[in-house]
């Protein structure tokens, strides 16, 4: 059959080919895909139904090649447009015999699941299993959404499936995983052994001796583990070159390489029950904790607008709602979980609330903010990790049923400033800052505030801090611990959710920061974190492969922020470790190439927002666990802190999708 792609006419030459030859079905077929593409569902329903009238009793089967059209289609959508996919496989599998739906339920799981709507994925691939229970792909596509969501009992069954019916490797190892997660290390080693019998891959080979050293079975645990640190020599030099972590001072280049020095090697199997030890070892409780006096409270506001209908006065809004509309990253691989939001997030409001005898708790890590009004926690002004979409503000948080430390009592007119994790430059910029712009917006003057509480303790924030104006003679104390206080009047304000900015954010950050003149983009930046978590393990072998590509070398750290928003502004491409310097991706100019690394166990897509926001062009690349996931679990215990392995090929191919090898 023909390309069954769009053609490359418009809507009006398919009209007037139809109105020449209306017995040609093929004419109607594009047309009506052409108003779908146009987002015109209606119209594109309606010339369907008029060719299948018009070829009734002509064509033994009319609709086969309309399927098959929407079906090609749906494939072609799934990554840029997957809600459009989903209205394709609708309009399809109302079309199609029950014989012919199991490719369009898979496909239409495929399309809902890329929206982020995971349970209704799970529905529609069971749909497909059901129709053809010998085909592995929808087990597989399940098992990965329940292990994702931790449901290994699940996944396990879900993997086994996959695995039955088609011999993958990748399906067995990761059933070997799950089974590692619900402490079943007899049948994780059955699946790692079978997986090794089907890929030599020395992660797979390493796994199986952690899951062995689990069951006792310490000689035939060394032998795999030193099998596999021995195929991975680039991994074990450059991990012991890079790292920082306490645990590389335990496991280091000669125990990783297993040297011939006899002592060495005999302390090998010690480190390794060592690390395993204080992996399961509960992190002691700090011993000056707070005393616990303040109940939990009485009520709950899921906005703070609904608890200002009694106060009227108490309740300004600056901004209206928004949306965000949203384009798919791009990358070699399947897309993460992590960016699976659909075309489009609904922002809430931001407003400036002023609250008598409000009450502000922070948790001393800064993970957690819970505002009070009349006894009341507010809804949108709380917020805690794991921050997964606007939508999970509400309704839940755990200051709702928990005992607060003591408050502290303020007589005076107070403004509360306050992100979570403000010392983290990316929290500070996109969700502290705006508050001061509401503020400033809202009216009120300085002078008419007794005293301002905002972190003020790191250089990015008091060089803003001092650019903005707010007098350092009012600020309170940087707290020592959690911070609850109530003032006789709390004054707070909202840019909307945490992590998800606003474009009027972005844009008052730009006019703050970048000079008048917009230069011409010619700079390839790679930005560094050698000097912090999250930097690259190869970095030498990445920078021999990205030096003779133009990409030049930046610390960000060593730079003022206003150096930073300039310096970024001149970047054609910028290349970068998941981490604070991505920023600066708000003063980059429409058009910028970006290619963010991640950890293989932490993705969190702040940066791609930032990128939608600004019209960035958008690509990302996950670490590789060249060693397997129990010793990477090891070396980095909290995967948001782990270091990252560049796989170069897949870096390379990358860079050539993005036009800029």
């Amino acid at each position: 059959m023909a390309d069954l792609g769009v053609a490359a006419l418009g809507i009006a030459d398919y009209e007037q080919a139809i109105a020449a030859q209306p017995e040609i079905g093929s004419n109607y077929w594009h047309l009506g895909l052409l108003y779908l593409l146009a987002d015109d569902f209606d119209a594109a329903q309606s010339v369907w139904l008029s060719g299948l009238m018009q070829l009734d009793g002509e064509d033994p089967n009319p609709v086969a090649e309309l399927l098959d059209l929407l079906q090609a289609e749906a494939t072609k959508q799934l990554s840029d447009r997957p809600d459009l996919a989903e209205a394709l496989c609708q309009q399809a599998l109302e079309l199609a015999a029950e014989s012919e739906q199991a490719e369009l339920w898979f496909c239409l799981g495929e399309a809902v699941a890329l929206q982020g709507r995971l349970e209704t994925a799970l529905e529609h691939w069971q749909q497909a299993i059901e129709l053809n229970p010998n085909w592995a792909a929808p087990y597989r596509q399940q098992a990965e959404v329940w292990q994702r969501l931790e449901d290994y009992e699940r996944a396990t069954v879900a993997y086994r499936h996959a695995s039955g019916v088609s011999k993958n490797w990748d399906s067995t190892y990761r059933l070997g995983l799950c089974y590692g997660q619900l402490q079943d290390w007899q049948a994780a080693c059955a699946m790692f052994q079978l997986a090794l019998q089907q890929n030599q891959l020395a992660g797979i080979q390493a796994d199986l001796g952690f899951a062995l050293l689990r069951l006792g079975q310490l000689e035939p645990a060394l032998n795999q583990l030193r099998q596999a640190l021995q195929a991975a020599p680039e991994f074990v030099l450059a991990y012991s070159k890079a790292s920082k972590t306490q645990t590389a001072n335990l496991l280091n280049a000669e125990f990783l390489a297993t040297s011939s020095d006899p002592n060495r090697a005999e302390q090998f199997p010690a480190v390794l029950q060592q690390l395993i030890a204080q992996s399961s070892t509960p992190i002691p409780k700090s011993a000056t904790e707070p005393t616990i006096t303040c109940p939990p409270p009485d009520g709950f506001y899921a906005t703070t607008e609904s608890w200002a209908s009694d106060h009227p006065d108490c309740y300004l809004p600056l901004e209206p709602a928004s949306i965000m509309r949203l384009k798919p990253p791009k990358t070699l691989d399947q897309l993460h979980f992590s960016f699976r939001f659909g075309r489009e997030m609904r922002l809430p409001e931001a407003f400036v609330a002023r609250i008598p005898q409000g009450r502000i708790w922070i948790a001393a890590d800064q993970s957690s903010r819970a505002v009070f009004a009349d006894n009341c926690l507010l809804g949108d002004l709380s917020a805690e990790f794991p921050l997964l979409s606007p939508d999970s503000l509400l309704p839940a948080h755990s200051a709702q049923s928990r005992w607060l430390p003591q408050v502290e009592q303020i007589q005076g007119r107070v403004v509360a400033l306050a992100g979570l994790t403000d010392a983290m430059y990316f929290h500070w910029m996109f969700e502290v800052l705006p508050q001061i712009e509401l503020i400033r917006r809202s009216g009120l003057d300085w002078e008419h505030v007794d005293y301002i509480q905002v972190s003020h303790s790191q250089p990015f924030q008091q060089q803003t801090l001092d650019l903005l104006g707010i007098p350092a003679n009012k600020l309170l104390p940087n707290p020592v611990d959690s911070l609850h206080l109530q003032a006789s009047e709390l004054i707070l304000a909202s840019p909307g959710c945490p992590a998800w900015m606003p474009s009027w954010a972005c844009e008052f950050l730009r006019q703050l920061l970048l000079d008048s003149n917009s230069p011409v983009p010619s700079l390839r930046l790679y930005i560094s974190r050698q000097q912090v978590s999250r930097s690259v393990i190869n970095e030498a072998e990445l920078l021999a492969l990205l030096e003779p590509l133009g990409f030049q070398t930046v610390m960000l750290e060593s730079l003022s922020v206003q150096q930073q928003a300039n310096l970024l502004a001149e970047a054609e491409a910028v290349i970068a470790p998941h981490g604070g310097g991505l920023t600066n991706l708000v003063f980059c100019q429409p058009g910028t190439k970006v290619i963010e690394l991640f950890p293989p166990d932490f993705v969190y897509p702040c940066y791609w927002l930032v990128a939608n926001l600004v019209e960035l062009e958008y690509y990302y690349l996950l670490g590789s666990t060249p060693v397997g996931f129990y010793l990477n679990q090891l070396l980095y215990p909290n995967p948001r802190l782990a270091d990252i392995w560049v796989d170069l090929k897949q870096l390379k191919a990358l860079l050539q999708l993005a036009g800029l090898s």
